[in-house]
């Protein structure tokens, strides 16, 4: 047998992509998927949040603050579509409010809220914190790839004026 032989007959004894061994610790990530999170986990995912609406409502808010807010609106907007149509009219509200807290941005260089974004927001920060409570990790995973599946498809929120 020469060399050609037995390279092109160790080729043909090798694993194709993606038929390779079986991963003997799927089910545990299975399992792991459908646990709650931990409390210091729902703490990482619940205190940004509140932090980024305190900065909002004492004026020092920043960019990073509104991204906190929306990807905790946008997150709960999709959990609440599985959930129930009067919790996703409240967090499309919530989205709104972003939407003119930037405007607001735009007209005069700072964030800030108005009395209505303040009823808007509070309510669906509640209920994120209580979907994180309440949702299994592969719960909120997948709410945050269909989120970002929506932005890739280019399915972004926009206000009636804005369209």
């Amino acid at each position: 047998m020469n060399r050609a032989q037995r390279r092109q007959a160790a080729k043909a004894t090798k694993a194709k992509p993606g038929r390779g061994r079986a991963d003997p610790f799927a089910y545990l990530r299975t399992i792991e998927g459908l646990q709650h999170l931990p409390d210091s986990a729902k703490a990482d995912l619940c205190l940004p949040v509140r932090m980024a609406y305190e900065a909002l409502r004492t004026g020092t808010a920043t960019e990073g603050d509104i991204d906190t807010l929306a990807v905790a609106i946008n997150a709960s907007l999709m959990r609440a579509e599985k959930i129930s149509s009067a919790l996703v009219v409240r967090v499309i509200e919530a989205q709104e409010a972003v939407l003119r807290i930037k405007a607001r941005q735009q007209r005069t260089g700072r964030f800030g809220l108005d009395a209505q974004a303040m009823a808007e927001l509070l309510p669906v920060i509640d209920l994120y914190e209580q979907l994180i409570d309440l949702s299994t990790r592969a719960q909120m995973a997948d709410a945050i790839r269909e989120v970002m599946a929506r932005r890739d498809r280019g399915q972004i929120f926009t206000t009636k004026a804005q369209a």
